[in-house]
């Protein structure tokens, strides 16, 4: 079977995510990319990951080893050609230079922040391999906690964007929110508004007598 090497430096570091995306794929190292940042694009909120060009900076990536049928799921996955297209770069691994192709974002998209849910794939695969979390909250341009830090943080932190007119996914369930305030419903566990059928699921669990902690929600997945 004939096999690429890929680095990941977004979501497809996390192990877990690339099982059910990539079957085939094997971590073979991590590397970095010289002369580049990590950024954010796509939209203000919810945006998604990339690399581009800056002198002095580095990035951290994961390396995997891809077969023709892994590299099939991530064209549709990464949305290739249109939102992202694939370049090879000279890498270090294991004390050899070799090429590795990345996904990278098309241009003309905006800056933007990541999704709690979308950072904290991001980061469980930073913890797994040593990666530094620091670099990963600058690029994300928010200081996001995981919720071992303190998921009071992480609940305030949302519930602040909501109050400035900012909804986006359900943080309780992760689908959409409606934009009006009044078709969304307040939490009975903390001060945020989650959408309306998970407000309705809160007012049935008190109903029965049960409690489910803000830390079995999506924003902490």
């Amino acid at each position: 079977m004939a096999y690429k090497i890929y680095i990941a430096y977004g979501s497809n570091i996390n192990t877990e995510q690339m099982s059910h995306r990539c079957p085939d794929a094997r971590v073979i190292g991590t590397s970095v990319v010289p002369d580049h940042k990590l950024v954010f694009r796509g939209h203000t909120e919810g945006a998604v990951a990339t690399i581009e060009p800056e002198e002095g900076s580095s990035v951290p990536v994961l390396v995997w080893k891809i077969s023709k049928r892994d590299e099939a799921h991530l064209d549709m996955y990464e949305g290739f050609p249109r939102l992202y297209v694939k370049k090879d770069y000279r890498i270090q691994l294991n004390g050899e230079t070799v090429t590795a192709m990345a996904y990278i974002m098309t241009p003309g998209r905006i800056e933007g922040r990541p999704s709690p849910y979308y950072f904290n794939v991001i980061a469980e695969g930073y913890r797994e391999f040593g990666f530094d979390l620091a670099f990963l909250r600058e690029a994300a341009g928010q200081a996001y906690t995981s919720p071992d830090d303190d998921p009071e943080a992480r609940v305030e932190e949302i519930a602040a964007r909501q109050k400035a007119g900012t909804f986006t996914a359900c943080p309780r369930c992760g689908s959409w929110m409606r934009r009006e305030l009044y078709m969304n419903c307040l939490s009975r566990r903390a001060e945020i508004y989650v959408c309306e059928k998970c407000g309705m699921a809160e007012a049935l669990a008190d109903h029965l007598g049960k409690h489910d902690p803000v830390t079995d929600w999506y924003i902490f997945r």
